[in-house]
């Protein structure tokens, strides 16, 4: 099982960047995560003293290569606004 991977890119990599003022180094970080699918969700607890949860659990997490949740952060002193951008757009 792969845990989430960070990487530095270039800001170019970021659609639509913000205009920078001159000198300003934005700093980019990029992140990502895999999918994780629940089939039994927490309903509580069995026992509170030995942290036994109510139901058994059954969960899969998808190799990173599949399916994976892609983030990335620019940030810049010089940056006017906070813009958000999903799915690249």
């Amino acid at each position: 099982m792969r845990r989430g991977r960070s990487r530095r890119t270039a800001a170019s990599a970021v659609p639509n960047p913000p205009r920078l003022a001159p000198r300003a180094a934005p700093i980019v970080a990029t992140h990502t995560a895999p999918t994780n699918i629940a089939c039994i969700k927490y309903w509580g607890k069995r026992d509170a003293k030995l942290n036994l949860p109510l139901n058994s659990s059954v969960s899969v997490t998808l190799c990173q290569d599949d399916l994976k949740a892609i983030t990335t952060v620019v940030a810049s002193p010089a940056f006017a606004i906070d813009r958000l951008w999903l799915n690249g757009t």
